[in-house]
């Protein structure tokens, strides 16, 4: 299997002609020609190439979980075996998160410093080596449902990966970065995740415009 260059695969398919592309807050589910199924995460673009010899998805920006399909990015391969799992674009890099089966990682340039990512596991990988390990949320992903689950999560990433979901500024004091947040909250209402912040953490959020969020210390 050839996987093309990133530069190259930006110029032949653009974000905005995508064959499949979500916006901002946005999350899809897609039933693949293959039976399988994908959900798009917020802001994210999808290539679907599928021939006789082959199935792929080209995931162009941002994040997906499939149900079988063998997905590219920039980066290389993510092969399925038998399994679900996630794939995440960061910058030239990608993750993958396996939540049930086995994936088989090949990066472009040096396929053969691959890796496979055992069910419950997590790994970065770029166009020349897949990176050591490290364990996959034990609670799962939850954005697919609509929800973003924080286990014993800083604040200050939970606010970040919330800021996705969501256009303009969520501005955080450094002093509550780093206060652990457990629980789900509505991916559909990012205000409504936003203002029950204060009911487990010593927190306060202000709603300086419907652009500009502040959470600061209590």
């Amino acid at each position: 299997v050839l996987a093309t260059a990133g530069g190259l695969a930006w110029q032949r398919a653009p974000l905005w002609r995508a064959d499949l592309r979500t916006t901002v807050g946005e999350i899809r589910e897609v039933r693949l020609p293959d039976g399988g199924r994908l959900w798009l995460n917020t802001d994210t673009a999808v290539d679907l190439d599928y021939q006789e010899n082959h199935r792929h998805l080209h995931v162009l920006a941002g994040e997906v979980l499939i149900e079988t399909a063998l997905v590219r990015t920039a980066a290389g391969l993510a092969r399925p075996l038998g399994t679900r799992f996630q794939v995440r674009v960061d910058g030239a890099a990608s993750w993958v998160t396996v939540l049930a089966g086995q994936v088989a990682v090949a990066p472009a340039r040096s396929p053969q410093r691959g890796a496979v990512i055992a069910p419950g596991q997590q790994r970065r990988f770029d166009a020349d080596r897949a990176y050591p390990p490290s364990p996959a949320p034990r609670r799962g992903t939850g954005w697919e449902q609509g929800m973003l689950v924080a286990d014993d999560q800083p604040l200050g990433a939970f606010l970040d990966q919330l800021s996705r979901y969501r256009r303009g500024v969520i501005h955080y004091s450094p002093e509550v970065a780093d206060l652990r947040l457990v629980g789900s909250f509505p991916l559909t209402d990012t205000d409504r995740a936003l203002a029950a912040l204060p009911q487990a953490l010593p927190v306060d959020v202000t709603f300086i415009t419907p652009w500009w969020v502040s959470v600061s210390a209590q």
